[in-house]
């Protein structure tokens, strides 16, 4: 729980830094605090010796926070930082004895472009974003982090009630080679994950 309140405040403390750089320059620019679901997919993985077992991810949660800019109507440039907190297991093999489960946690900074329709009379409008940027994974095995890079890619919805405020639903896909979280595993292939979030956006002007 502490260090979910932490990443909160910092999050937070992100989003007002970036506003008021954005504000004193008078971009139109606005920021968003998300959460959500992290849902990393099943896959095999190899030890060393190159055998394969089967691989479980315990999908928890992800807190985030997002500057975007319009660049040129229907166009913007996003910028976000993604936490995340997951469980790796094994359904046997000589990876993880004894059952055990690796916690671990992923984050994510971004850099995307993004595409927006306009809004509708009832203030909806759909869009579409992709990009690229750094995934670090610090398992808690103690074998160090694993950081490299992510594609990411995406879309999804965005009700604007009012002229200050909206609310932004978006399923997004982040792909990356697969972290090593124990010493036993050789990362090999790719690893997907799927975050669905929802999130407050503030719009500065």
């Amino acid at each position: 729980m502490k260090a979910i309140l932490q990443t909160l405040f910092g999050l937070v403390l992100l989003s007002i830094g970036g506003g008021s750089v954005l504000m004193a320059a008078e971009l139109n620019a606005r920021f968003m605090l998300s959460g959500g679901g992290s849902f990393l997919l099943d896959r095999h993985v190899q030890d060393l010796a190159g055998a394969s077992y089967p691989a479980q991810f315990t999908n928890k949660f992800q807190l985030g926070a997002l500057t975007a800019i319009d660049l040129h109507a229907p166009l913007a440039l996003e910028v976000g930082f993604r936490n995340e907190w997951s469980e790796f297991h094994l359904q046997g093999g000589g990876l993880l004895p004894d059952g055990r489960s690796i916690n671990f946690t992923v984050q994510q900074i971004f850099c995307n472009a993004a595409y927006n329709t306009p809004y509708s009379d009832g203030g909806l409008r759909l869009f579409a974003s992709g990009g690229a940027g750094l995934r670090r994974v610090n398992p808690e095995s103690g074998i160090g982090s694993d950081v490299g890079w992510s594609l990411n890619f995406g879309g999804g919805l965005e009700a604007r009630p009012s002229r200050r405020f909206s609310i932004r639903v978006e399923m997004r896909d982040f792909v990356g080679d697969m972290p090593r979280l124990v010493l036993s595993q050789s990362p090999r292939g790719l690893l997907h994950d799927i975050q669905a979030s929802i999130g407050l956006i503030v719009h500065v002007r």
